[in-house]
């Protein structure tokens, strides 16, 4: 048994940041991060846009190290104990904490119950697994046209594959709103992306790898490489018997505490607000900023900063480089600040009753000048 400190679960980014934040917010006892990945902690936008085209090496992905006095303990968790306060190890073995992070993130949802056969993206391995699958492939099925399955199928037809895309909308990532939507639908047109409307009920084919997709008794689509991207589940089952609020991830204040002792940060995470509890948020900079408020609350409780959020998102796909803040989808009438939408160049503001949000397509702009652009209300 460890002597008490800070253990966080998830040797990820937003693990890693917390464990900084509670640094610099003054605990200076032992602090542990628990990874039960083969590699060195690394970043997750990357892995379905440069590594998945071949442009960076899978190197290129891995974080700094952290700060001195924070160590690594491969593991996986497999229990938790707030009673007791300590953390139980596949292994057998546990930690005793004086605080927990809770950052273990989610996995890719798969549509088989058991997942076999299927081709997802989420860990570094998967996406140089798929990287190697697309190099000696012609033909490409991505089942499902949100952020990844969009940034995967961009990255196929840039390797040459005839590519599909299988969704339950008509555009492609929908989440942007009707306006970017339609862009990022017309550019994948454009490059050569079949999009088929996905049937009401998924039956994948082939007996043990995944071949291809039944739309209907008498109709298949077959491809060399099928991936499911269909969203995420949060890493919440070893958490089961603990005692916290779970519901599709784990739920917290504004502080991001679950319990005093207690913090979660990262895509396992839902923020109770005022008036309802928020969806889980998988994107990198919502990860990073749950972290710091995560860190700094187990130290210094509610004199901690809250969390508010503050959305800002990013993809890159079929020649466009978009990047939001403000909350999505945008709606509302679209306003040109600069150069033209339909050219897939400049700067748009929209405004709804939900704020306002700003993107840049194919526009250098930093991002304070974007944020505040966005938090603008005139």
């Amino acid at each position: 048994m460890s002597p008490a400190g800070v253990v966080v679960v998830g040797a990820s980014a937003a693990g890693i940041a917390a464990a900084e934040a509670a640094r610099r917010a003054g605990f200076d006892g032992p602090i542990t991060i628990i990874g039960d990945e083969p590699h060195p902690p690394y970043t997750r936008p990357a892995l379905s846009k440069a590594l998945l085209c071949g442009t960076e090496p899978a190197e290129s992905v891995h974080l700094p190290r952290p700060e001195d006095g924070i160590d690594f303990l491969p593991g996986r968790a497999i229990g938790l104990d707030i009673k007791r306060k300590r953390v139980t190890l596949s292994g057998g073995g546990a930690l005793e904490y004086s605080g927990v992070v809770i950052a273990s993130g989610a996995r890719a949802r798969q549509l088989r119950p058991d997942g076999a056969g299927e081709t997802v993206l989420r860990s570094l391995d998967d996406a140089v697994r798929l990287r190697e699958e697309i190099r000696g492939a012609n033909s490409a099925l991505v089942i499902g046209g949100g952020f990844v399955g969009t940034e995967v199928a961009s990255a196929c037809v840039a390797a040459g594959l005839e590519t599909t895309v299988v969704s339950r909308h008509d555009t492609l990532v929908p989440h942007l709103g009707a306006d970017l939507s339609d862009l990022v639908t017309r550019a994948a047109i454009n490059a050569g992306v079949v999009i088929e409307p996905a049937p009401q009920q998924i039956r994948l084919t082939g007996p043990d790898r995944v071949t291809g997709l039944a739309l209907s008794d008498h109709l298949t689509l077959e491809a060399d490489v099928v991936v499911t991207a269909v969203g995420c589940r949060p890493n919440i089952e070893w958490l089961s018997d603990s005692g916290l609020d779970l519901i599709d991830g784990v739920v917290v204040d504004k502080y991001c505490r679950a319990t005093a002792e207690v913090v979660a940060a990262g895509d396992v995470t839902r923020v109770r607000g005022v008036r309802a509890l928020a969806p889980r948020t998988p994107f990198w900079t919502a990860a990073l900023e749950q972290a710091r408020i995560a860190g700094q609350s187990l130290v210094c409780g509610t004199s901690a900063s809250p969390y508010v959020s503050a959305p800002f998102y990013w993809t890159e796909a079929f020649g466009l480089a978009i990047t939001i803040s403000g909350p999505i989808p945008a709606s509302g009438e679209c306003e040109t600040l600069a150069g033209d939408l339909r050219a897939g160049t400049g700067l748009f503001r929209w405004r709804s009753q939900h704020g306002v949000t700003v993107a840049a397509v194919n526009h250098r702009i930093a991002v304070r000048k974007l944020r505040t652009l966005s938090r603008e209300s005139d």
